[in-house]
């Protein structure tokens, strides 16, 4: 009766999908079946990639449905929805998390186009992340972190990056960094 109230007064698809993972699990009703049926209602309510991204992860997700075509077909929709490198990229790297469909064939796909679509620095640094985090490839990030560079214009276009290449979680290269610093610090100079 509780998770029917908590469907009533949901407000939108990821509420529904907090409601139907609660449903799923076994602290919960553990009804994989009204799950899913939740699911598809947070689904009709789903209007930006991230809510399709959000219903993917929870049927995937062993504590959620369990169920990578569900996933599957949700995260596809995610794709569909989805307008910036910053969707693509998290779209990608959720793909390829192991709670979620541990595909990392596909999140390569993802980021490969996003990267033949990318047109801005920051655009390069995200997908640059991407490859570390999603697909643990530090050349090819390093490659994709180039790109970004060769737009930067200013101190802050430099140190932007500078900041992301010192990150442990992405390349962790502090020498790299330094020197991206050390351009940020000329140019700041200059103006």
């Amino acid at each position: 009766e509780i998770f029917q109230k908590a469907v009533g007064i949901a407000e939108d698809a990821r509420d529904l999908c907090h409601v139907a993972e609660s449903g799923a699990n076994e602290a919960g009703l553990n009804d994989k079946k009204w799950a899913r049926e939740i699911l598809q209602k947070a689904l009709g309510n789903a209007k930006v990639s991230i809510d399709f991204q959000e219903i993917a992860e929870c049927a995937a997700k062993k504590e959620g449905l369990s169920d990578k075509k569900f996933a599957q077909d949700a995260y596809l929709k995610a794709l569909n929805k989805a307008k910036d490198h910053f969707e693509f990229c998290s779209i990608a790297e959720s793909i390829a998390n192991e709670k979620y469909l541990n595909d990392k064939k596909l999140a390569n796909m993802i980021l490969q186009k996003t990267l033949e679509k990318a047109k801005s620095r920051e655009g390069f640094r995200v997908i640059a992340e991407s490859a570390v985090s999603a697909l643990s490839d530090k050349k090819w990030s390093r490659e994709v972190y180039q790109k970004a560079v060769a737009l930067a214009v200013d101190a802050n276009d430099y140190q932007d990056i500078a900041g992301s290449v010192a990150k442990e979680l992405f390349l962790n290269d502090k020498k790299w960094a330094r020197e991206l610093y050390l351009i940020a610090l000329e140019k700041a100079r200059e103006c």
